[in-house]
């Protein structure tokens, strides 16, 4: 099932620091410190946005049409969810409520997460619109710098070193167009859940 994603808050931090992406990209001056944090923060948003990966904390709103069939599980579109701030539908009478926490179990670090009504209950009745009845709210998202898996920080550190490195869409010297580097794109295949497949 198909749903859409509105990014609540944004991550408060990069996956690394300027410190260390200027270790990586072996840099000594100051000079490139700007554009160093535009390369950080671009790569980043590559491979979340390509990936469905969430480096650190961040919240997502999860909207769907329809809940899944009786009681099949939802597969969420960001990974690895922490926690559901709330899950809320459009009833029968047209009014927004909020389903109970208790009412519903979620399994984050699966690929995709997914979240199912608990034994022997069902997802509620929807109202008959047909776009939007249901809004899933989570914090997706690595705890800290130190809990990303180290292949993932490898694949961020190649993106940010083919950028810095190519700075133009088209190498000059070979007039060949610049990809991003196959051994990003495998990483994150690795990563990525299904439904991005």
């Amino acid at each position: 099932m198909r749903g859409g994603l509105t990014l609540v808050t944004a991550p408060t931090l990069e996956p690394v620091s300027l410190e260390q992406a200027k270790k990586f990209l072996r840099i000594d001056t100051a000079d490139d410190d700007d554009t160093v944090e535009e390369f950080i923060s671009a790569a980043r948003d590559y491979i979340e946005t390509e990936g469905g990966i969430c480096f650190l904390p961040q919240t997502w709103d999860h909207t769907y049409d329809n809940f899944p069939y009786f009681s099949n599980p939802f597969e969420l579109l960001r990974w690895p969810i922490t926690s559901v701030v709330s899950l809320k539908y459009l009833d029968a009478t047209g009014t927004w409520n909020t389903w109970d926490p208790s009412n519903y179990i979620i399994n984050g670090t699966t690929r995709p997460p997914r979240i199912a009504p608990t034994y022997a209950r069902y997802w509620p009745i929807l109202a008959l619109q047909s776009l939007g009845n249901v809004m899933i709210r989570v914090v997706a998202g690595f705890p800290d710098r130190a809990s990303i898996p180290p292949r993932l920080r490898q694949g961020f550190y190649m993106m940010l070193g083919h950028w810095y490195e190519h700075r133009q869409a088209i190498d000059i010297e070979r007039g060949t167009a610049i990809r991003v580097p196959e051994g990003t794109e495998e990483i994150v295949a690795q990563f990525r859940p299904p439904l991005f497949a």
